[in-house]
Parts: C-alpha cells; sequence; structure tokens
C-alpha cells in the first residue's frame, strides 16, 4: 500500500487552507485498489502518471476555483514594503503597516488595519496586465472581513481606482455612509449612470468574520454575503472604456490615499470569470485554494511493495 508525504501547499491546493496547519500532511491511500494495483505494475518511469491519479481523485470542487484566478492575496505575510499575490505577483505595497499588523486571521493570519493610522494596501497596475479587474466584463472579488460597519462612515475595504490625476473613476465595497450599520456600501462612478451608496440586505459589518463576495457576469451585478446571494439589485455596467489603473485594500488610493478603514481583512482573492451560486459557496466553505505544482511539493514517495534485506 503505497504512502505519499506532500507539504502543506500541496494540500492546500487540493482541500482548504482552513483544515491543515501542519508543514507536512500524509496522505495514505486506504481501500484504494486501483491505486494499490497501479503502485504494484508502474514502475519509477510511470510514477508522474500515478501521482496524476492521485491528484484527481483527491482534489475536490474547490480545485476548480483555480480556473480564471487571477490574484489571491492571503494577507498572511511581509516580505520588505509588499505582501505577496500567490498567484500572478501582483504584491501589493504597505502603507503604515508592519508586522504588527498581521494578527490571527481567518485562514491563518489576517491583516490589522487603522483607520487612525491610515493604513493601506495599493497596486497601480501597467497596460496588459490582468487587473484591474473591472476591466473584464465578467469577475469576481473575494474577500473576508472583520470589521464594525457602526460608526464607521463610507470606509472602503476594497476600491479601484485612478492614480492618475482623475479623481472621478470609482469602484468601492466598503462601510454604509452614514455608519449606521454593518451593510456594504457599494459605490460606483466614471462609467456610465453613478451607482450611488447602495446597501446589502445582511449585514456581514458585524465585527464577527464575514465572507463578501461581489460577481459580475456579462456586466450583470450581483452579490454573496457568507456563501448566500443578497438581495440587493445593481445596475449592469455600461458598456465602455473606464479609467481604473489601481486596487486598494482597506482604503482608496487616488493622487493620495483616502477612506481607511478600522478593522480585519483577509483572503481577499480576484477571478476574471463570474463565479457560480455553487462556486460561491464552495469559496465559503472551503477558501481559495492555493496554486500549487504537484512535482515541486512531492516529499517523499514509498511503494510499501517490497523489502530488501533485514
Amino acid at each position: 500500500m503505497p504512502i505519499f508525504f506532500f507539504k502543506k501547499a500541496f494540500a492546500k491546493s487540493c482541500f482548504s487552507t482552513k483544515f491543515f496547519s501542519d508543514q507536512i500532511i500524509y496522505v495514505f491511500c486506504k481501500g484504494l485498489s486501483c491505486l494499490e494495483q497501479l503502485t504494484k505494475t508502474m514502475n519509477k518511469t510511470k510514477l508522474t502518471v500515478m501521482l496524476a491519479v492521485i491528484f484527481t481523485f483527491a482534489c475536490n470542487i474547490n480545485a476548480q476555483l483555480r480556473d480564471g484566478l487571477v490574484a489571491h492575496w492571503p494577507l498572511d505575510s511581509i516580505s520588505e514594503e509588499t505582501t505577496p499575490d500567490v498567484v500572478s505577483g501582483y504584491d501589493m505595497e504597505l502603507t503604515n503597516l508592519d508586522d504588527s499588523n498581521v494578527v490571527e486571521g481567518k485562514f491563518g493570519s489576517a491583516f490589522s488595519f487603522s483607520s487612525d493610522d491610515q493604513t493601506i494596501l495599493t497596486r497601480a497596475h501597467e497596460e496588459g496586465e490582468d487587473l484591474p479587474i473591472n476591466q473584464h466584463e465578467s469577475f469576481t472579488i473575494s474577500f473576508w472581513a472583520k470589521i464594525q460597519g457602526n460608526g464607521q462612515n463610507d470606509l472602503r475595504v476594497f476600491s479601484e481606482s485612478n492614480v492618475d490625476g482623475n479623481g472621478t473613476p470609482l469602484f468601492n465595497l466598503g462601510t454604509k455612509n452614514n455608519g449606521s450599520d454593518g451593510t456594504v456600501d457599494v459605490y460606483i462612478r466614471g462609467i456610465g449612470p453613478t451607482v450611488g451608496h447602495i446597501f446589502t440586505e445582511a449585514e456581514p459589518f458585524d465585527d464577527e468574520w464575514s465572507h463578501v463576495v461581489f460577481v459580475q457576469e456579462n456586466l450583470e451585478r450581483k452579490m454573496y454575503v457568507d456563501g448566500e446571494l443578497d438581495g440587493l439589485v445593481i445596475a449592469p455596467k455600461p458598456e465602455g472604456d473606464w479609467a481604473l489603473n489601481a486596487t486598494s485594500i482597506g482604503g482608496i488610493i487616488r493622487a493620495n490615499a483616502s477612506h481607511w478603514v478600522t478593522g480585519l481583512i483577509d483572503d481577499v482573492a480576484l477571478w476574471k470569470r463570474a463565479l457560480n451560486e455553487s462556486e460561491v459557496s464552495d469559496l465559503y466553505s472551503n477558501g481559495v485554494p492555493a496554486a500549487s505544482t504537484l512535482g515541486i511539493d512531492l516529499l517523499g514517495y514509498w511503494p510499501m511493495d517490497e523489502g530488501s534485506g533485514d
């Protein structure tokens, strides 16, 4: 019976980041007669084929969420003056954030943001990149947040904007403009009629961990909160060019930063396609699958078919 040892990253790509905390997991192929037979009949040159079978068998529906995944900021760590995007290398630059802002999160660690300290993560994009995500006719934005919306007037959790002197174009998801409850405030301007301060029916900003997803499918828009479709009706995106060129987390970045929010944000991810309802539910339950290369993450393989000597 074969025994495989994989790095944590492989486990994260196949299952869920929420279930694995050790650096190495142990995969025991028990009761899998087809795999046992493969192990006995395949020589070492066929190892890659067999591992592909293992990979296919082990990975659940969560794996399909890698399709179209453009950026994933786990917000687990700081590397010099950035926090990494583990998909495309779209690392976010830090402002007024350091290791003391990396705290316990929904999955692993999270970033703690402070309006008083004017903390923010930002990235200005180059032509030809897949960001800003609003350039696509279909896309998905996902994040976890532990934020108290009451008392936080019109502050931003996720934003896309312009840093070249044009302050008009904005895409914002944040706290309610008057700070009266825990709803998500959607504010969009700079292309067609302004979507001006409309609010989710659910109140995810209640100082508990909540999952927020914005989906645009062929210009039609909707939102999910904790895996459930929200009743908020959002006007479709008009066709045309939109002069967005930057993405930020925890506030807005234009010529200058502003609208800083206070609270915890974790596991921000962007897709250049619309996730369907089943995928959003799976995302809520299992988290974002990590990008991983099977060959790199295999640490050891023992077929356990024969012995030698004592």
